[in-house]
């Protein structure tokens, strides 16, 4: 009988430790908003390009509203904290799993003719597996780390953005140099005439 209530006490304390503490604590996070010295056009394709140079998915983008979701895999434990999960052992940190998914938000809009607002907002969860109890999904607090590396990137790409150079067509000179002419420019001046071969 004591075997029976000692097994059975420790069986609940154990169901007691094994769960979930999801972290409370904030981190450092990457600036909420930065100005990028570029045009809207270009720091939106300097943010579609940094988004495939990571393997990203993009999962919707809206160009009217500067809005762009991407989708990303595994993070880590330096990209953001997921809590901790009580063990009979202790409290230990929840790790990332394989099925761990990153969401991206980016959010552009103009600041001024040549310069663009940018601003990068990143969900990170995972699913969660204690002791005795059922998986359940974690939402883990950014540590900024992704967000800043992101930025950056987008900053370089964007600086590398050149918008082709407008060319005037020769013809198209030709003929707006002749309309601004009078019409007596037009007109051959008669010492030309009759420098004309045949002319007499």
């Amino acid at each position: 009988m004591l075997k029976m209530r000692t097994a059975t006490l420790l069986i609940a304390a154990a169901a007691l430790a094994g769960c979930f503490h999801e972290a409370v604590v904030t981190h450092e996070p990457a600036p909420d908003q930065s100005s990028i010295k570029a045009p809207y056009d270009e720091v939106w394709d300097a943010t579609l390009e940094v988004i495939k140079k990571n393997q990203l998915k993009v999962q919707a983008q809206d160009p009217v509203h500067g809005i762009l979701e991407a989708q990303g895999r595994h993070f880590t434990l330096q990209d953001a904290d997921c809590g901790v999960i009580g063990t009979p052992l202790g409290k230990v940190p929840a790790e990332p799993t394989d099925e761990a998914t990153t969401v991206f938000n980016f959010y552009l809009a103009p600041d001024g003719p040549e310069a663009t607002a940018l601003k990068i907002q990143a969900t990170f969860s995972t699913p969660g597996n204690a002791p005795f109890h059922p998986t359940s999904n974690l939402n883990c607090v950014s540590r900024g780390r992704q967000e800043a590396m992101l930025l950056k990137q987008i900053e370089e790409a964007a600086a590398q953005q050149q918008r082709p150079a407008f060319k005037q067509p020769e013809q198209a000179v030709e003929e707006s140099d002749l309309l601004r002419k009078k019409p007596e420019e037009l007109l051959p001046k008669p010492e030309e005439f009759l420098q004309k071969p045949g002319r007499q």
